[in-house]
């Protein structure tokens, strides 16, 4: 892919999309195919194709995706978008960490990260179906008071100011909020989610409660210097038992598990620049800031100081236009000249 000749040809500096208000969620049709540079925010993304193909690379992972595709974004994901060729996507970003704290979906985005790749064929009819629906009927409701044309919108990408009616940033909340439990109830890679089904033994159905019980409690606990032992006992099983089947049913030990649980709440604390890396260590229950450092490097692939450079509102919202120059000398391409910057922002 030639970034450069690419961004040459769309070479219009793109409007910033603002969330409105201190509303949680937004909305955003996307019809060009432009670079976007490694970067992460807290919300949690969806992103629906409808036209063309697509390519977003989420912690190191590609996802290429065709028309009918959806990728979920776990939040906190480092994720990079390649144009591959010209179309139309839904956008839909919304912070359901912040204003609601639900333990279920701490544990639903742990197991799910970095993203789920939603496509017909690899999740039930009805179930895939239903995702699509959803992710209309949030785009429809978030449009509801704009006079623009979603369906006639001449190629342009389409963003909303006006406000939200009576009511509607909560009924958008709990279509984002069923899109995602039905994601973590059907995904191939989270199967240990899925609500009780026929073909679960006994002995399955028995510990899927407890288990989630039990991730729960290290959701609420995990600052502290809890062990394996204190999780078993506190759910009722021995240390030997509740340690296998909880590596099964997260594809992770406790420890692990843990571990992973401190960094995604220290990822969210580096949006918080007047917190120093060391406070962070010590707010997200690591030993000092050296383990800290090393723990995070080994999860993220970036020190933290590195990884906090690359949030979205120390970058992309200021406005800064990314250049085909840099834009190439990431793509390791060399850069050719232009004499319009393109601004990057597509979200706010």
């Amino acid at each position: 892919m030639d970034y450069n000749r690419h961004m040459k040809e769309n070479s219009n500096p793109q409007e910033i999309i603002r969330r409105r208000g201190n509303r949680h969620v937004r909305v955003y049709i996307n019809h060009e195919s432009l670079y976007y540079p490694p970067h992460w925010h807290t919300d949690v993304e969806v992103i629906a194709i409808t036209e063309g193909t697509y390519r977003v690379r989420c912690s190191g992972t590609d996802y290429p995706l065709e028309k009918g595709d959806i990728l979920m974004i776990c939040p906190s994901t480092v994720h990079e978008i390649f144009p591959e060729s010209p179309g139309s996507r839904i956008y839909i970003q919304a912070d359901l960490l912040g204003p609601l704290h639900i333990f279920e979906l701490d544990t639903a985005f742990l197991l799910l990260s970095p993203a789920v790749r939603i496509r017909r064929g690899d999740f039930p009819p009805d179930v895939y179906d239903n995702l699509w629906k959803l992710v209309l009927q949030t785009r429809d409701l978030y449009f509801s008071t704009s006079q623009l044309s979603l369906d006639n919108s001449g190629g342009k990408n389409v963003h909303a100011t006006e406000d939200l009616p009576l009511y509607g940033e909560t009924m958008i909340c709990a279509k984002i909020l069923e899109f995602t439990a039905l994601v973590g109830m059907n995904a191939p890679a989270a199967k240990s989610l899925k609500m009780p089904k026929d073909e679960l033994s006994g002995k399955e159905l028995e510990n899927n409660l407890p288990l989630l019980n039990a991730c729960g409690y290290i959701a609420e606990h995990f600052t502290e210097q809890i062990t394996l032992n204190q999780v078993a006992e506190y759910v009722g099983f021995s240390k030997y038992y509740f340690e296998r089947i909880f590596k099964q049913f997260t594809d992770m030990t406790f420890y692990q598990y843990l571990i992973q649980k401190r960094i995604s709440f220290a990822q969210e604390l580096l949006t918080n620049r007047s917190l120093s890396v060391t406070e962070i260590a010590m707010q997200t229950g690591f030993s000092s800031s050296a383990a800290f450092a090393r723990a995070f490097r080994q999860a993220t692939g970036y020190a933290p100081s590195e990884f906090r450079s690359l949030n979205e509102s120390q970058n992309f919202t200021k406005g800064k236009p990314f250049s085909p120059e840099q834009a190439a000398a990431v793509a390791g391409e060399a850069p050719k000249k232009s004499s319009k910057p393109i601004c990057t922002e597509m979200y706010s």
